[in-house]
């Protein structure tokens, strides 16, 4: 019995069964079962959502905030925000860094359970943390000028008007439009109440 195979330069080849030895090889792969979350049963609806979510990672460069600074570092790309507009985006990044609703996760990709409504944000307990940040931002004479002004907690025109301010200092410095997904702040409408939130993945986002 004979078996076709292809030789080192490529040519075809029969062999002698008789003489034939297989030898096995290990192949190096990478993990990325629970890195993606494929969705469909064929093969292409596969490769297509695991291609889609590959580039999402590989897209993301690190953000990094200097609240010194009042700058946002993406890339090459650095960003001015005004103080107080600084004090609210912080606050975006540390639902996903300090209150994920599920820290065990090590990607987000398509979660938005740390996205918050306008009211959530507008609590006066809200206020108080944003006020350390606003601490380092500006100093300590401002930061207790904002927690005497707004003892009740922000007010949630003021939240909506800055989240709105916030995404157009991002439309308007940011070159590279591919960002604007993962770094302005978006919106889930939900009936009654519409949450917002930062799609940036958690382990992207480094404060200073």
């Amino acid at each position: 019995m004979t078996l076709a195979c292809r030789d080192a330069e490529g040519s075809i080849r029969k062999i002698s069964t008789d003489i034939a030895e297989i030898e096995l090889a290990e192949l190096p792969f990478i993990r990325l079962g629970e890195k993606l979350q494929l969705t469909g049963t064929r093969v292409a609806d596969l490769v297509s959502t695991g291609q889609r979510e590959i580039d999402i990672a590989t897209l993301q460069p690190t953000l990094v905030i200097n609240r010194a600074r009042h700058t946002l570092q993406i890339g090459d790309h650095t960003i001015y925000f005004l103080p107080v507009h600084l004090m609210l985006y912080i606050a975006f990044l540390r639902q996903k860094t300090e209150h994920c609703s599920y820290p065990d996760r090590s990607y987000c990709l398509e979660c938005t359970a740390c996205f918050r409504t306008v009211p959530d944000l507008s609590a006066p307990e809200v206020l108080l943390s944003m006020a350390k940040d606003y601490h380092i931002i500006c100093d300590d004479s401002k930061a207790l000028e904002l927690a005497r002004k707004q003892k009740d907690g922000m007010k949630q025109s003021m939240i909506r008007q800055y989240i709105t301010r916030i995404n157009r200092t991002i439309a308007e410095e940011l070159t590279d439009e591919a960002l604007h997904h993962f770094l302005k702040v978006k919106t889930e409408r939900q009936y009654g109440s519409s949450r917002y939130g930062v799609r940036l993945e958690k382990s992207k986002i480094i404060i200073q």
